[in-house]
């Protein structure tokens, strides 16, 4: 097993490694939703770019190639709202002047709940800091994984047809058996956890 980079007593969060995909986190959290994106069938990869930001350096904690998206994890407390916030102004600032022009904003665990997300694309921050978001998969085409709100446009995942998403209703959305099974391990957490206090015992 690599060592752990994040190893400090005084961090709040707690390093977690999963080995699977051979990889050490920040936090369980972020650990936890790579289990999700795995179970799921997708490459999350972490941490794998920096940018220089007017407001900051900024690293978002996943790109995946599949949704061609940038992801940012956050934990559902009050006391991480502003950083959101100001996670959320950094992230315009990037996909404004990248290539890469879409990003999402998770708060929370992956359980079997509605979301707080904030959704990018475009340049546009089109569907942003709303309760009530879910994984569906559509039954006909389970291979392409939408975020559904009722009253609200969906937001496809997959970016399908060349790369662009279509962000229409999908036909009979289900929490399909293979978002419960990434839902349920991703609950369960890394089967390898490792954590400072571990490493030095």
């Amino acid at each position: 097993m690599r060592s752990n980079p994040y190893a400090d007593p005084d961090r709040r969060s707690v390093p977690t490694y999963y080995d699977v995909t051979g990889t050490w986190y920040r936090s369980k959290l972020e650990a936890q939703w790579a289990v999700f994106f795995h179970h799921l069938g997708v490459t999350a990869t972490y941490e794998p770019k920096r940018f220089d930001t007017t407001i900051g350096n900024y690293t978002p904690d996943f790109w995946i190639g599949e949704w061609k998206m940038w992801i940012e994890i956050k934990p559902c407390r009050p006391d991480r709202f502003e950083a959101g916030r100001n996670t959320l102004r950094k992230l315009a600032r990037i996909i404004n002047r990248n290539k890469h022009r879409r990003a999402l904003v998770i708060w929370g665990k992956p359980a079997f709940s509605e979301y707080k997300v904030a959704f990018f694309g475009n340049g546009d921050m089109a569907r942003s800091c709303k309760v009530g978001w879910r994984f569906v998969q559509e039954r006909s085409k389970p291979h392409i994984t939408y975020l559904v709100c009722t009253g609200m446009n969906p937001i496809c995942l997959d970016a399908v047809k060349g790369g662009i998403p279509i962000d229409r209703e999908p036909i009979s959305a289900i929490c399909s058996s293979r978002i419960r099974l990434a839902l349920s391990n991703a609950q369960l957490g890394p089967p390898l956890t490792r954590n400072y206090k571990c490493l030095c015992q």
